[in-house]
């Protein structure tokens, strides 16, 4: 009884052992993907700076990103690849025509933010997934409470940072036009 006890032991071991192999891939494809993810992105932020984007490219990226993030979550460019996908998506929000679309890419940036602030709590530039969603809010969709929420929760966290500063100043003016903006600026005359 001890021998078969001792014999499913090591079968559900075994077991195990090569599931996580087989999932975790081996050395080189993760290096292999991590280069052409970095590779992607770059040729994507490139096309996107001179005001050409290929959206098709940038979704390709995104997708990819994403999936190799939660294949490997302990890898340590993972956090900074899911950063880039959202940004990715925010810039897709920017390109979108039509408003569907627009609110689509916003909100896969949102969960984004979210994953990166949940499973990587220690990430050095997670300042950026609070800064960057109220950017979300503010600029795609004009949600300006959220964005307010979103900032303040900034200034909150990174009391000392140069940002907050700026912060400050700029949820006073969220959402006001041009001309409110200049009407509290100038004195009543």
């Amino acid at each position: 009884m001890k021998r078969i006890l001792y014999l499913c032991l090591i079968a559900v071991v075994l077991f195990f052992a090569c599931h996580r192999e087989n999932k975790g891939g081996n050395l080189t494809e993760r290096t292999q993907g991590q280069s052409e993810l970095v590779q992607m992105f770059q040729q994507c932020d490139s096309l996107y700076k001179i005001g050409t984007p290929d959206t098709v490219k940038m979704c390709l990226f995104v997708e990819k990103a994403v999936e190799f993030a939660e294949a490997f979550p302990e890898e340590v460019i993972s956090p900074e690849l899911l950063m880039r996908a959202g940004e990715t998506c925010i810039r897709l929000a920017e390109y979108a025509d039509q408003k569907p679309l627009k609110i689509k890419y916003a909100k896969q940036a949102l969960d984004i933010y979210n994953k990166v602030q949940k499973v990587y709590p220690d990430y050095p530039d997670l300042k950026m997934c609070y800064f960057n969603r109220g950017v979300v809010y503010d600029d795609i969709l004009q949600d300006y409470e959220s964005a307010k929420f979103e900032y303040s929760d900034f200034i909150h966290k990174y009391p000392d940072d140069s940002l907050s500063v700026q912060l400050k100043v700029y949820i006073q003016y969220l959402g006001k036009s041009p001309e409110e903006i200049m009407k509290e600026i100038k004195p009543a005359q």
